[in-house]
């Protein structure tokens, strides 16, 4: 509580000292305190709905929450309208015990301001959620999971992937973005054939050495083409490998495009 007046005081303070009128303030107030108390309010049922019967590759729903884990069982990765929240399956706190602490994550690059607590409420488990400040932010992170197979999150300070699986026909009723996305916008591939000609695109411009320890990351699917971002760590520099897709979801060639370090 404490901790909370001392928040509100410095933001009026803040503001003062910026000439802003009154009225602007007592609303930004009011909005601070609303986000406060709507962070506090999913932490709690965040973590009690958290499925662990869902599983990597599948989506499942409990108390209009949709979630899937990541393929390395470290987290759930959990949706519902206008917001995304994160909860860690491992125990412990990597940011130490706190209470609430502003935090961000990043799923396939798109930044996401979030609030994170892990604390005996939560079992010392690590929880990030989007405290419904943020729609946008969060419905262009629903949209990119859903134009691709494979997604990148960093939560926690550790990157972690998912996949898309039947997420488009488990969660729309939940998601309501998720209702009006287009089929369209995600083609069916042979991820191996696909994978197979990104890596020996790679291998000709570079060498096998160099393929072996390279990150294929996630792809994201355009059309008929499929687009790699790969990090090399030995040159710390990264590429595009564009693969052509043809009808039947095979590769047809592949390009790669040096980006930068």
């Amino acid at each position: 509580m404490l901790n909370r007046k001392l928040n509100i005081w410095l933001l009026r303070h803040f503001l003062n000292s910026h000439c802003i009128p009154s009225i602007i303030i007592n609303n930004t107030v009011r909005s601070f305190q609303r986000s406060v108390m709507n962070t506090r309010t999913l932490f709690p049922l965040l973590f009690t709905v958290a499925s662990f019967s869902a599983s990597a590759g599948n989506w499942a729903v409990k108390n209009g929450w949709c979630q899937t884990m990541t393929e390395d069982g470290q987290a759930l990765v959990m949706l519902k309208n206008g917001t995304i929240g994160i909860t860690g399956l491992m125990q412990g706190c990597p940011n130490g015990v706190q209470t609430l602490l502003g935090s961000r994550i990043s799923i396939n690059g798109n930044l996401i301001p979030t609030s994170q607590m892990c604390n005996q409420q939560t079992g010392f488990r690590a929880v990030e959620v989007e405290a419904e400040q943020a729609s946008e932010m969060v419905k262009k992170a629903v949209h990119s999971i859903a134009e691709r197979d494979v997604s990148v999150l960093q939560a926690f300070g550790v990157r972690m992937e998912f996949t898309r699986g039947d997420m488009l026909k488990v969660c729309p009723k939940f998601v309501t973005s998720l209702a009006v996305f287009s089929p369209k916008q995600t083609t069916t591939i042979n991820k191996d054939s696909v994978l197979q000609a990104a890596r020996q695109a790679y291998a000709r411009k570079y060498d096998e050495e160099t393929t072996e320890t390279a990150d294929f990351g996630s792809y994201e699917v355009k059309g008929n083409k499929v687009e790699f971002e790969v990090f090399n760590p030995e040159d710390r520099a990264y590429d595009k490998v564009t693969v052509t897709v043809g009808a039947d979801g095979n590769a047809t060639g592949a390009s790669v495009e040096f980006i930068g370090k």
